[in-house]
């Protein structure tokens, strides 16, 4: 449904990019759209055309790549021109960067319509205790808006045991193996709004995944007590109450 608009986002970048594009298991029309672009982009199914979620075809996406930098965009969203050229010169004058963020705009669902979210990403630090304590509670940052070194994907991918907050657990993963996460004040990217979006359907998945993925981001603490007790507060506050409202 928007995948021409994403796909021309991506190709209209300065630098021409390597672009391999996962198709997990469509069974509308974009099989037949990604056709024409068959000279530009690189297609991958899962086996037996399965859908497997957006973890297990990221990770798939990472391992059919050379380039030494790593981006992900869903199929729904946008990068806004120049936003992987500025990245890039972002790593090179930067001091030993891993991953490169920008800042993003939220769109409604025929671009007709731009604003920041509130708070934006450059308002923290980025760090370790922002993505544990502030993530969903001020802190969002969808996964187009970084760029990624390849080696800062070597050893630390997509869980695929989670339907969704893969995310969440891979910004925890990567501060706790001691990345360097820089922000670069420019809108780089567009977060579309539409009633199909995943993270409106399936309040209670999205609770569990939730208290999965902060069981697993414990795992890797000295000192999980303060982030258990957080994000089980809300857990209650946020996700509950949501499930309840859809009862």
């Amino acid at each position: 449904r928007y995948v021409e608009d994403t796909l021309d986002s991506v190709l209209a970048q300065t630098l021409p990019p390597q672009v391999v594009v996962v198709d997990d298991g469509s069974t509308d029309e974009t099989a037949t759209i990604l056709r024409r672009y068959a000279d530009r982009i690189h297609i991958l199914r899962h086996e037996g055309g399965s859908n497997r979620g957006a973890a297990e075809s990221r990770n798939l996406g990472i391992a059919a790549t050379t380039s030494p930098y790593l981006a992900f965009l869903d199929a729904d969203d946008l990068l806004f021109p120049h936003k992987i050229d500025f990245q890039i010169k972002h790593f090179w004058f930067g001091n030993n960067l891993d991953i490169s963020i920008t800042d993003y705009l939220l769109c409604d669902e025929t671009l007709s319509e731009f604003k920041p979210p509130e708070p934006n990403i450059g308002k923290y630090n980025l760090s370790l205790d922002d993505f544990l304590f502030q993530w969903e509670r001020g802190l969002s940052i969808p996964i187009h808006s970084a760029l990624f070194k390849r080696s800062a994907l070597s050893d630390v991918r997509f869980n695929e045991t989670l339907s969704a907050k893969e995310d969440w657990l891979l910004w925890c993963t990567q501060l706790i193996h001691r990345r360097l996460i820089s922000y670069l004040n420019i809108w780089g990217a567009a977060y579309r709004q539409h009633a199909d979006a995943m993270t409106k359907k399936n309040v209670n998945e999205m609770g569990r995944m939730w208290l999965k993925s902060a069981s697993l981001i414990a795992e890797q603490l000295e000192d999980k007590e303060a982030f258990l007790a957080a994000s089980d507060e809300w857990y209650h506050i946020h996700y509950e109450y949501a499930i309840k409202e859809q009862e």
